[in-house]
């Protein structure tokens, strides 16, 4: 689901997996784990006081972005701001005024259905017209594709095991 708000940016991608909220959190709150599925770093280094930096990949540049968790909510949401954003190792170019992304997981008569809401406040018109252009596509296809790895991740029992 793409939606806009005012002229807010939100993509939501959500899938059903076979397990409980409580299995599926491990997965989502430590920074390892998460980025064993999620799409968006091939590597999350946990630099304390609430604050991470994802590693990975947008087009050929390798990316880092700072983020600041805004809500842990234990089996049920973690959330984050994006606070700095570098492609290359330079700043990246400023799209976004604000960047915020949430996983949230609801109990589903014994499984989880894990929703990833991204929300993006684009950083002027013109930006906001590349972003629905161009970039929501390839945010939804890197959402999905994380739900598809996620529920990988689960069946192997990797969260349960954490």
């Amino acid at each position: 689901m793409i939606a806009g708000v005012g002229n807010m940016i939100q993509v939501i991608e959500e899938r059903h997996i076979d397990a409980p909220p409580d299995a599926v959190w491990p997965l989502v709150a430590d920074p390892d784990l998460l980025a064993e599925w999620f799409g968006f770093a091939d590597r999350i280094e946990d630099r304390g006081g609430e604050r991470w930096r994802l590693h990975g990949r947008w087009g050929s540049k390798r990316s880092e972005v700072d983020v600041r968790l805004t809500e842990v909510r234990p089996a049920r949401r973690l959330a984050w701001t994006h606070e700095r954003e570098r492609l290359g190792a330079k700043p990246a170019s400023r799209f976004s005024a604000d960047t915020q992304f949430a996983v949230e997981l609801d109990p589903e008569a014994g499984a989880t259905r894990v929703r990833l809401v991204s929300r993006q406040q684009p950083a002027s018109f013109l930006r906001g017209v590349v972003m629905r252009l161009l970039g929501r596509r390839r945010l939804r296809s890197t959402m999905r594709a994380s739900l598809s790895r996620l529920s990988e991740v689960v069946q192997s029992g990797k969260g349960s095991a954490a």
